[in-house]
This record gives structure tokens, C-alpha cells and sequence, in this order.
């Protein structure tokens, strides 16, 4: 234990190391400013000073952890170091955020400004007699628990089942079923942490930024109530939306209901008055037909929320972008006859949509309308115009039959596209197969896609080399159109040789072409030593039987077969060296 005392204050440390943090301390009588040379650690002190009145922290003081009560008349602070504490009215640490740790103890009458603050930390008004408060900020700070803990905020009677602070909700009443939040004019923009809304069937609000700051908090309540003031219903729109996609974080919010003129509320989807557009949907809605009679979806209605299935009614007509984004849940859609255009993003990140009956009249598939899904295969319909970028990328997708009237924008089916089938050549079609980028991790099936278009058949490189694409561009435009050629070799346009060596095999596989098989054969041993170790078991067995490699290399293989557990491989393998004459071992299959 070790003492020391300056400027009238003796402050008691724990050992008699050095060290810069007090774990008590006593002030001599009279003195009103006080000059703190060290940090304080002194949270649960019974002592008090009243007489000090203005507080000077020196600079290498990091932490003070005091009672309000310790210098309860204290009136200013001033900080040498603002990176450490702010000089003004209160204690405030600027260490990981600007954080409010006491007020003091102000008097009834005194209004207590709250400074410019993230966090209000624990037990900062403990001891405060005032519940007159003004905050300055005007977005959402962040309350620790027992925060108001002590004072007279928390003596102060319920008034409409809650307890204020100024602006911030520190207690509710929750002996009842319903709380309305006082919130006509301004929203409340904290909470205490406290406070616990999940045993509390409805809350009524008049401002959707209230409700926001509770989906971080400890509980929240079974149903919303939003009774807007605003007679603007764009405006109106999206406010409910915004209220929506709070309420999909929350995990107990499970029904909203919007008491307003221009809107319904039915079964959980949020329509407007005249049944004819949907705004916006709750997160608990799962398998929904959609009512005749609907004309519109807004974007964001049911993005995120837990669908599972829905169909559309042949009245609707335009869907908005977003509309249905990141329903993971959701498996089918149906659309009925009205709907002309997918928008943008539509059913992006929807990963486990795996079922889509495409409208008739369908004319324009929007930007990464089904991007991220879980598509395998989809009908097309004839009369479809346009499919923009992205439109079909990641997923699962290989196979795919292309209308004559569809315009393509680059990239439209990503990278796992195997086989398209183009009832006509466009030259955006060659832009949605093949691109002069390749990823640096990219997976077997996406290295060569299988184009047929007018009768004819072409294996083409997924990735091409830079500066190619105009040549490849003329060359398959001209292998489509020319009646006269059979085939055509374009493996060497791929990007690296990993795919050229696919787009060679394909090629020579369906056509036997010598340049294509010269080149296999020269790398042969390359090749068939990265199929096995890559366990590309089709592509390694069709290798080996166009007689690419030497009966040399064949018995150096069979390590490599029998290490990656290929068994047909290692079976064609001794079959091959037994045939030849190299060796007697026997082999089982």
C-alpha cells in the first residue's frame, strides 16, 4: 500500500510499484478546485466532497471510475488531454467513444444538458436529483445497463406505462398489455438496457425511427401498432417500409397493423386502401396466394421476409425492384399472365429458390433478377425480348434453351453455364457465354460451354485470352452463319491453359480435330496428372481413352489413381499395361 499526496489530495495505491491509477483518495478541506494528477478506480466509494466545484484532469490520465456522489457539486471539467476526457460540464471519456460516465448530482431545477455522446455509461445519473433533461444529438446513442440507476428518473411515476429521460426510454410498465410510446412530435432515439418489451402484446407508435434502436435491445413486443400523422402516401409508403424491415431483425415483432386511411393491413401484408398495390409484408408470412385484383408490388415489400411459396394473380402488372430479395426460405414462385418485366434484383440471394413458372407475356428479365438462387433449370418463354446482365449468375444453372427473340447482355448466366441451346445467333449471345476475365478460382464445369445455335455445335472457352474477344467475336459469328463448315476449333482463344485444355478436349472429343489433338498429345502428361489429382474422373477417363499418353506414363499414373481412390481409372490403366505387354499384375474391378 502506498500514498502520496499533491495539491492538497492524497491518493492511495493499491502497491507500492509506480503506477498511475488510485484506488482511494482524500481531499483536505476548502478546496474547491480540485487537480487530479492520477486516474481514479474507486467505483462503489462512500466518501463525498462536496465543496469541490471545478475538476482539472492532468494529462497520462486514462481512467476515472467514480460515484457521481464522490464531488457532487461539481460544475466544470476541464481535460489537458482531450484525447483522453472533454473539457465541459460533465465527465466524458473520449477512450474507445465518446462516453458520458457522470453528471454529478444536479439539483431539481437544474436542466441537465447531455453532451455530444455515443454510450451513457453505467450509473452515470446515480445520485441525480433533476429530471429536467435536453439532449443535443440527433441520431441514436447507446445506453449501458443501470444507466439511470439511482436517480430520480427512475423514482418518477409511469406516465402512459413508460418512464423518460428527455428523449430516451428508460422503464416501462409491465404489468400491462399495451404501451403507447410518447413520440407524436420526436422520436425516442435511446434506450436503456434495461428495458423489455417481449411480454408486452402491442406498442403503439407515431414515429417508425422510435422503434429502431430497440431491435438491438433485450426484448421487443409481439405486435406494432404504427398510427402515422403523414398525409403524403409516397411518403407514407415509405415509412411503412422502413417500419417492415425493422421488424424482420426483430425476432419477437410477429404483427404490424398501420391505422391510416390510405392502407389495409390483411393477414400480415400491408396494402394500400384501395386493395391494388402491395407496400410491404411482415417477416412471418410463408405460403401466400396473392388476391386478384392486385395491380402493383413496391420494391423491398417482401424482401427478407419467410416465404416459402407464393403465387401471383394474373391482375398484377409491375413489380418493383428488390421486391422479394433475400427470402431464403423461399422455394416456388408462380406468376400469372399480367407481369411483363422482372425488375432488377427481383429474387437475388433467394437461395433456395429452386421452382419459377415464368409469365407468357414475358418480354425483359431485369439485372440479377434470379442472381444467387437456386435455379437449375428454367422454361423460357417465346416472345422473351431481353435478359440484362446477371441476370441468371450463380446459381446452379448448366442447362438452358434460349427463344429466337431474346437480346443477351454479357454475363447473363455466370460462370456455371455448361450447354445453351439458341433457337438464333446474336452476337450478345457470344458476350453471355464467353468473357476476357477468368477468376482465380474457378470450378471445372465453368471452363467450357456447349453452344448450339442453327444446327450446329461449338465447344467455347468460358475465360478468353485479353485482347481476343473482337477476333473470337468474328470467328464464331462467322462458324454460325458459314452453312459450309462443320466445325470449327476454338480452344485456343481460352484464357489459360488449364482452359484451353478443356475447351481441346471437348473440341476433339464431338470432332476429332488434328490441331486440337496435337496439342493434347504434347501435354499430355500435364494434362492427365492435373485430371487425376483434381479427381475430374469423367474428363481423366475420356483422356485416356483417345490415346493420349504413353505407356511410360500410364505406370507412372496408377499411384496417383490409387491415392485419389479412382478405381475405373486405375482399372483402364492395368488393363492398358497388361495389353501392352509391360507387365503381369492382375487387377480387380
Amino acid at each position: 500500500m502506498r500514498k502520496e499526496t499533491k495539491n492538497g489530495v492524497t491518493y492511495t495505491f493499491e502497491t507500492d510499484d509506480l503506477t498511475s491509477e488510485a484506488v482511494d483518495v482524500d481531499v483536505q478541506p476548502g478546496i474547491e478546485y480540485l487537480i487530479l494528477e492520477y486516474g481514479l478506480n474507486m467505483p462503489d466509494s462512500k466518501k463525498s466532497f462536496p465543496e469541490v466545484k471545478y475538476l482539472t484532469i492532468q494529462k497520462g490520465v486514462k481512467r476515472i471510475e467514480i460515484p457521481n456522489t464522490l464531488f457532487p457539486n461539481v460544475k466544470c471539467v476541464v481535460s489537458k488531454d482531450i484525447r483522453t476526457f472533454e473539457s465541459g460540464r460533465y465527465l466524458v471519456s473520449n477512450i474507445g467513444g465518446k462516453t458520458l460516465k457522470n453528471v454529478f448530482c444536479p439539483a431539481e431545477d437544474e436542466v441537465i444538458e447531455i453532451p455530444d455522446v455515443y454510450y451513457i455509461g453505467a450509473y452515470a445519473f446515480k445520485g441525480c436529483k433533476s429530471t429536467k433533461i435536453s439532449t443535443r444529438r440527433r441520431y441514436c446513442i447507446s445506453c449501458n445497463e443501470n444507466a439511470f440507476a439511482g436517480s430520480a428518473f427512475m423514482e418518477q411515476p409511469f406516465t402512459l406505462c413508460v418512464k423518460m429521460a428527455g428523449r430516451i426510454l428508460i422503464d416501462v410498465d409491465q404489468t400491462v398489455e399495451e404501451i403507447v410510446f410518447p413520440d407524436e412530435e420526436e422520436q425516442i432515439f435511446a434506450f436503456a438496457k434495461e428495458v423489455d418489451l417481449k411480454n408486452i402484446k402491442n406498442l403503439v407508435i407515431h414515429n417508425v425511427d422510435s422503434l429502431e434502436r430497440l431491435t438491438y435491445d433485450k426484448g421487443l413486443p409481439q405486435k406494432v401498432t404504427f398510427i402515422p400523422s403523414n398525409n403524403n402516401l409516397e411518403d407514407l409508403k415509405y415509412e411503412i417500409r422502413h417500419l417492415a424491415s425493422v421488424s424482420r431483425n426483430a425476432e419477437y415483432i410477429k404483427e404490424i397493423e398501420v391505422i391510416s386511411p390510405y392502407v389495409k393491413c390483411v393477414n400480415g401484408i400491408i396494402y394500400t386502401s384501395d386493395m391494388k398495390t402491395i407496400i410491404a409484408s411482415t417477416m412471418y408470412q410463408t405460403d401466400i396466394v396473392i388476391p386478384e385484383g392486385v395491380e402493383n408490388i413496391d420494391c423491398e415489400a417482401f424482401a427478407d421476409c419467410h416465404l416459402t411459396s407464393i403465387k401471383l394473380p394474373d391482375s398484377l402488372i409491375n413489380i418493383k425492384k428488390e421486391a422479394f430479395r433475400r427470402c431464403m426460405s423461399l422455394r416456388s414462385v408462380v406468376f400469372g399472365t399480367g407481369v411483363t418485366k422482372i425488375p432488377s434484383y427481383t429474387f437475388e440471394s433467394c437461395i433456395n429458390l429452386e421452382n419459377v413458372i415464368l409469365p407468357p407475356n414475358l418480354e425483359k428479365i431485369c439485372n440479377g433478377a434470379f442472381k444467387s438462387t437456386n435455379l437449375s433449370n428454367i422454361k423460357l418463354t417465346e416472345g422473351l425480348k431481353e435478359i440484362r446482365y446477371h441476370a441468371f449468375d450463380d446459381t446452379p444453372m448448366q442447362e438452358i434453351v434460349i427463344p429466337s427473340t431474346v437480346s443477351l447482355s454479357g454475363s447473363a448466366f455466370g460462370k456455371n453455364m455448361e450447354h445453351i441451346t439458341t433457337l438464333q445467333y446474336s452476337e450478345s449471345l457470344i458476350a453471355c457465354c464467353s468473357t476476357a476475365y477468368e477468376p482465380r478460382y474457378s470450378e471445372i464445369a465453368g471452363y467450357v460451354i456447349r453452344l448450339d445455335c442453327g444446327g450446329k455445335t461449338a465447344y467455347l472457352p468460358k475465360y478468353l485470352k485479353p485482347g481476343l474477344y473482337k477476333e473470337f467475336l468474328k470467328t464464331v459469328s462467322f462458324f454460325l452463319q458459314d452453312f459450309r463448315q462443320e466445325h470449327c476449333e476454338f480452344w485456343e482463344y481460352g484464357y489459360s491453359a488449364k482452359g484451353k485444355e478443356y475447351a481441346a478436349l471437348a473440341e476433339y472429343l464431338a470432332f476429332g480435330g488434328e490441331t486440337a489433338k496435337v496439342y493434347l498429345k504434347k501435354n499430355s502428361k500435364r494434362i492427365i496428372t492435373r485430371l487425376l489429382e483434381e479427381k475430374d474422373e469423367e474428363n481423366a477417363a475420356a483422356f485416356l481413352k483417345a490415346g493420349f499418353v504413353s505407356k511410360i506414363t500410364l505406370k507412372a499414373l496408377l499411384p496417383i489413381a490409387e491415392e485419389n481412390d479412382m478405381m475405373a481409372i486405375k482399372s483402364y490403366i492395368l488393363s492398358q499395361i497388361n495389353k501392352n505387354g509391360i507387365t503381369k499384375q492382375k487387377f480387380y474391378i
